[in-house]
């Protein structure tokens, strides 16, 4: 118990540090992100794409070899209702992370929404089994520390590939390292449960998105443009909900020029035809 105390003491001495660096940014001008956010949505540079390449074929021959067999059982042994329930338990594990990153990035609303959500799902909800929370207008918020960063002004870096993880960029790639850390429910199950159950946590939760990634390989030919490009535009929208910007896919307009207009045809020449007299 003591240890769990003084992992929420070190938690809240790195929030207070933290949020005292980020102030300054905080209250930066919505236009530049707004400008900010579309840039990053459609960037096309791409230094590390021959080592992001090599490290998606290794995450797809993992995906393919490992995960993808593991999801097929557990969705054929294990009832749909049954996978709904255990899905929503995970993510009701979430919400501490995502609470103390609502309250490092400055927003008070998401915040308490977060909360509040966490409060009525783990109780009322049989442990988040059941997302009551929502239907009390209580909606699930976004929240991570790679946002966070975003929120405090750091620059995203590179586009990069992760081992097993996969796309991220630097600054998400940090974020992902420090999530765990800064989340008491992860704390928790590995003091009380042991190594296992927090491997399985995660492991139900990367069985539960395995299927979206066989909609991105389904008609690619080459599926790292796509992946890349899936990945820019859905964290920029997940970023924007941050600072209260929206930020919608952008995609080049084909623009098909009209047909030119047909010149009217002259009507044919009608041959005269002489009609002889009767003699």
């Amino acid at each position: 118990m003591s240890n769990f105390v003084a992992y929420l003491a070190r938690s809240a001495v790195f929030a207070l540090v933290a949020a005292l660096c980020g102030c300054a940014t905080l209250n930066m001008d919505p236009a530049q992100r707004e400008q900010k956010l579309q840039a990053f949505a459609q960037d096309t540079t791409d230094p590390l794409e021959p080592m992001n390449r090599v490290f998606l074929k290794g995450n797809l021959l993992f995906y393919q070899g490992v995960e993808r067999p593991l999801a097929g059982v557990y969705m054929a042994a294990v009832p749909g209702v049954v996978r709904d329930r255990i899905t929503s338990g995970v993510r009701n594990l979430e919400e501490p992370r995502i609470f103390i990153n609502d309250v490092l990035q400055g927003r008070g609303q998401a915040a308490a929404t977060t909360l509040g959500r966490f409060a009525i799902n783990s109780t009322f909800g049989l442990a988040g089994m059941f997302d009551l929370a929502a239907n009390s207008g209580l909606n699930r918020q976004t929240g991570d520390f790679g946002q966070t960063l975003f929120v405090w002004g750091i620059e995203p870096g590179p586009f990069v590939v992760l081992p097993v993880l996969g796309p991220a960029t630097f600054r998400d790639g940090i974020g992902r390292a420090v999530d765990p850390s800064m989340n008491p429910a992860t704390y928790a199950i590995y003091h009380w449960g042991g190594l296992w159950p927090s491997v399985g946590v995660g492991g139900f939760s990367a069985l539960s998105g395995a299927a979206g990634l066989d909609d991105v390989l389904a008609g690619s030919l080459d599926v790292y443009p796509r992946l890349r490009s899936l990945y820019l535009q859905k964290r920029a929208s997940e970023l924007g909900e941050a600072v209260g910007v929206t930020v919608l896919p952008q995609t080049e307009a084909v623009v098909v020029p009209p047909a030119p207009a047909e010149k009217p045809k002259r009507p044919a020449a009608k041959t005269a035809q002489k009609q002889t007299k009767p003699q």
